[in-house]
């Protein structure tokens, strides 16, 4: 996902704030998904 947000991001080399809202975007998105709990391992009651 970063990988795509970076060539984006690259690919509008001429407009700062288009690269700036991608920019955002890609953070707020990492940010978000970061938050999601896992569920590799169950939690444990008791």
């Amino acid at each position: 996902m970063s990988l795509t947000i970076c060539a984006s991001i690259w690919t509008f080399a001429g407009r700062p704030w288009l690269q700036g809202m991608l920019a955002f975007i890609g953070i707020a998105t990492a940010l978000w998904l970061w938050r999601i709990p896992s569920r590799d391992q169950p939690r444990r009651q008791g």
